[in-house]
């Protein structure tokens, strides 16, 4: 069974990974992949990029290793194996959460749990990006399964300084580790010890560079908390990161967390400090003026932990209506995962662009390009772009040959719509349209 849900989290997760790799990657992406490349590049075991603490980076090197090339800048297959070490972080997450949830809840309620995350829509459109939210899931896995297996304080120690130094996050899960083990006074100053050891492993940079590494981490912090907020503010983005977790893991299997936290509120010292991670992360999260659902992934396994509770009861009364309750959990989000892989596998509508470019448009044509994502080869066209000056940029866009802008860019009236980007599920894309310059709005050269 481990391994068929294995191979069913593999499935939602390899296709597609080439989304969007004909364009110019995202900012999020280029930053983790071309500081792991100039890793490479210069021999260096420092990322230089210090908004992170550095495991990730490292992660992604092996991968990166395999079409490294000397003196090159990193390309679609740099960021194709950095996509696939993401994905195979979530094939691997999967299969840490049934082993965890079958020593606490059986059978039937592991299989429930990583079923659910298999074919989470939340864990399958994260783990299609160069993302360290999927390998902070795996290191979050590794210390509640630490935490809750009475694991030895050095290996437990050893997980948390690996989830803190995937990210700065990974602090969230100290909560947990001392509600369930400091009571009895045992292993957590070892576990301490050992969790600060691996943790300045990755972020070695700031006793030779403290100046640089501190101002990364104030660039996060500034990004995230940018905008004044008020405590309306953090109320809605704390509200979003629940409705967050709801969609992620569909409502069948929300309310099976909620009966899992009702049927073991006799036993609540035992499993409910399991809570205090979601919480103290949400808590943290909401700090900021801005949530991204995907900061939410780690933490969705406690949840699921719980509705396994739940399906171990009734399975305990009827265990064909148990496998049924799974599999009716399970197709929610996985209706949503499979609309979106589809939608992955096909051209999206920058493709279609291009495509209808290349066919349409006569090599050396001027185009005036306003949209910086759309990745129009500059050896094969002679492309102008904007310059800030409303005047000065209709003026270039009347003397090219085509123009690509937004469909409401006012720059564009008048001119001939020849085709329209449709809005994609990939959530990068703003919408497209190229125009063709009509014979009468076009200057005398």
């Amino acid at each position: 069974m481990p391994w068929a849900l294995a191979a069913l989290a593999a499935a939602l997760r390899f296709p597609g990974l080439a989304w969007g790799l004909r364009h110019p990657p995202v900012h999020d992406e280029r930053v983790f992949v071309e500081n792991a490349w100039a890793m490479l590049a210069h021999g260096s075991l420092d990322h230089r990029f210090y908004e992170y603490p550095g495991l990730f980076f490292f992660v992604l090197l092996p991968g990166l290793a395999l079409v490294f090339r000397e003196g090159g800048a990193p390309g679609p297959d740099a960021y194709l194996a950095a996509r696939a070490t993401v994905a195979a972080l979530g094939v691997l997450a999967v299969w840490l959460t049934y082993r965890w949830v079958l020593r606490l809840a059986g059978f039937v309620g592991a299989t429930a749990a990583a079923l659910v995350l298999a074919v989470s829509p939340l864990a399958v459109r994260t783990a299609h990006m160069v993302r360290p939210d999927v390998a902070l899931a795996v290191a979050a896995l590794l210390v509640l399964e630490a935490v809750t297996t009475n694991a030895t304080a050095r290996a437990t120690g050893a997980a948390l300084g690996a989830a803190m130094a995937v990210k700065f996050t990974g602090v969230a899960l100290w909560p947990v580790y001392l509600a369930r083990r400091l009571s009895n006074g045992r292993g957590a100053p070892v576990a301490l010890g050992v969790a600060l050891l691996v943790f300045a492993v990755f972020v070695w940079p700031l006793a030779v560079r403290p100046g640089e590494f501190l101002e990364g981490v104030a660039a996060q912090r500034r990004f995230h908390h940018e905008r004044s907020a008020d405590a309306w503010t953090h109320a809605k983005v704390a509200f979003s990161y629940a409705r967050s977790a709801v969609a992620a893991v569909g409502p069948v299997a929300a309310l099976l967390a909620a009966a899992g936290l009702w049927l073991t509120r006799a036993s609540g010292r035992e499993w409910w400090p399991l809570l205090l991670y979601p919480l103290t992360l949400v808590a943290l999260l909401s700090t900021a003026w801005i949530g991204y659902e995907r900061h939410l992934l780690p933490a969705l396994p406690v949840g699921l932990l719980f509705a396994a509770f739940a399906v171990r009861v009734l399975e305990g009364r009827s265990r064909a209506a148990a496998w049924a309750l799974v599999a009716i959990a399970a197709s929610w989000p996985a209706i949503a995962s499979i609309r979106y892989v589809a939608s992955v596998c096909r051209p999206a509508g920058y493709d279609r662009a291009l495509d209808w470019i290349e066919a349409h448009v006569r090599p050396g044509a001027r185009v005036f390009l306003a949209e910086d994502r759309l990745g129009l080869d500059g050896n094969r066209y002679a492309i102008a772009r904007p310059g800030g000056s409303a005047d000065a940029d209709r003026a270039q866009a009347l003397q090219a040959d085509l123009v690509a802008t937004r469909p409401d860019d006012p720059l564009a009236a008048g001119l001939t719509r020849v085709f329209e980007a449709e809005r994609d599920d990939p959530p990068t894309w703003r919408p497209l349209a190229l125009f063709m310059v009509p014979a009468h709005l076009r200057p005398a050269r």
